[in-house]
């Protein structure tokens, strides 16, 4: 139950929201990168801990436990869009911006560009 309850915030915005927003053609990367984000930013945390409680105190370091928090939240509601967009538009969006920048060439030895 425990478990449960745990997991609304931090598994929404790790695993759920790079899912909606990325392109397809980068969703892989950039979930993962998302992914690397939180862990490093956990692991941060855990090795600051002691050494911020031995300076500043427990009031302080938990009071700034809560302005990170609250900063990622802000940061979640002000980056997602409450709109429901097609994925496929957004791709659509991306493969033209793609092909106007020069970037998106056949690889070498295809057929198609061959004949081109």
């Amino acid at each position: 139950f425990t478990f449960l309850f745990s997991n609304f915030g931090p598994n929404t915005t790790t695993f759920m929201l790079p899912a909606e927003v990325y392109p397809t053609v980068v969703r892989a990367t950039c979930h993962g990168l998302s992914a690397a984000a939180g862990k490093l930013g956990a692991a941060i945390g855990t090795v600051a801990f002691s050494p911020a409680e031995e300076a500043f105190g427990i009031q302080v370091v938990l009071i700034s436990c809560g302005v990170v928090c609250l900063t990622g939240a802000l940061f979640t509601v002000g980056f997602t869009s409450d709109g429901v967009e097609d994925l496929r538009e957004l791709d659509r969006l991306v493969d033209a911006g793609a092909e106007a920048a020069g970037k998106a060439q056949a690889p070498k030895g295809d057929v198609a560009a061959d004949r081109a």
